[in-house]
């Protein structure tokens, strides 16, 4: 489904919905899947049930719109559970409650935001997601060093 109601009177919003139950893929905006989800004037999310990825025409489109759409640093993917995990929400909460101001932030972001934050990850249930965001911290160190360097040698050049 691909809606471009605001969610809120004050927010444009692109949503695309990648769940096979009343997935518009099939029906008129699956024709012509937007190019993109991002413009100037709305924000986008994608929201994905990967049970619905087993059917090969969601599968197809899901994957057709993202590969411009994650290269950029401003989306946004969500995948939903198909199963529940006892006991996260309590710990969830908890941490919330505990952590206050810490995590303000990364539980409830400003809009517009108040300035940059990391990336987190709660309630981690696998070594994929440690490794995710250990892999993402060395490469923007990589590149941080890489500008660096490139401005230490240009600026050598100019002296």
């Amino acid at each position: 489904m691909y809606l471009s109601d605001p969610l809120t009177p004050d927010w444009n919003c692109h949503l695309f919905l990648a769940v096979e139950c009343n997935l518009d893929l099939l029906g008129q905006a699956g024709r012509n899947p937007p190019k993109s989800l991002h413009d100037q004037d709305k924000a986008s999310m994608v929201i994905v049930d990967p049970v619905s990825l087993f059917a090969p025409l969601v599968a197809n489109a899901f994957r057709d719109l993202l590969k411009v759409y994650l290269r950029q640093e401003e989306s946004v993917l969500v995948s939903l559970s198909p199963v529940s995990v006892p006991g996260v929400d309590w710990f969830a909460t908890a941490l919330k409650e505990q952590s206050v101001p810490v995590l303000d932030d990364f539980f409830e972001p400003s809009i517009p935001p108040i300035g940059s934050f990391a990336k987190c990850a709660i309630n981690v249930q696998r070594i994929t997601d440690i490794e995710r965001l250990i892999r993402s911290r060395l490469g923007s160190f990589y590149l941080a060093q890489s500008e660096i360097a490139v401005k230490s040698a240009t600026s050598m050049v100019k002296k």
